[in-house]
């Protein structure tokens, strides 16, 4: 009984994972949400428990290779609850990897809630839930630029709020890179 529980352990997937972990924090440098209710609109500069400008936000990236399936998860994850963009992929719902090294997946999950990620050495594109979405731009080394957006619903038809935001995140990990060559290299 030991020897078989051993052997379980040493061929399940999980004893031969390999994990990176990339969490960029950024800086909020301005943001306004527009509320829409009984036909009025009202402007505010965030929202009631959301971060304040000049606050962090981050955007966790999490990869979990499976050698012995050769396969691999991706965990993506935002500090914000107005922006849904916590997603996890899997190998199978990449789309392509393009000439210029960018990582394209698509996903549709079981709840019919529709992903678009777009990931290379200078761009980032997240697409989730609620017309949620995250873009970014590397301008100069490890510092990029993204724009926030979220649209948020209310009880009636016809409310809700939107929702924009800047962020500035100085001194990205090279563990993002990192991580984009060992997805690229899984789908050699």
């Amino acid at each position: 009984m030991k020897k078989l529980l051993i052997t379980l352990l040493l061929i399940s997937p999980f004893s031969f994972a390999e994990d990176a972990n990339v969490k960029i924090s950024c800086t909020v440098l301005d943001q306004i949400v527009m509320t829409l209710g009984d036909g009025k609109s009202t402007r505010y500069s965030g929202f009631k428990d959301g971060p304040k400008i000049g606050g962090v936000v981050s955007l966790s990236f999490s990869l979990t290779e499976y050698s012995l399936r050769e396969d691999y998860q991706l965990v993506i994850k935002n500090s914000q609850s107005s922006v849904q963009v916590n997603e996890t992929i899997k190998k199978t719902d990449l789309e392509i990897i393009t000439d210029a090294s960018i990582i394209i997946y698509r996903n549709t999950d079981i709840f019919g809630n529709y992903l678009s990620l777009s990931l290379g050495g200078s761009y980032i594109y997240i697409e989730g839930d609620n017309n949620s979405s995250i873009i970014g731009n590397r301008y100069y080394k490890n510092d990029w630029n993204f724009v926030v957006k979220s649209t948020v619903y209310g009880d009636n038809q016809g409310d809700g709020s939107s929702f924009l935001q800047t962020l500035n995140c100085i001194n990205v990990p090279s563990s993002y890179d990192r991580m984009l060559e060992k997805i690229i290299s899984n789908h050699k």
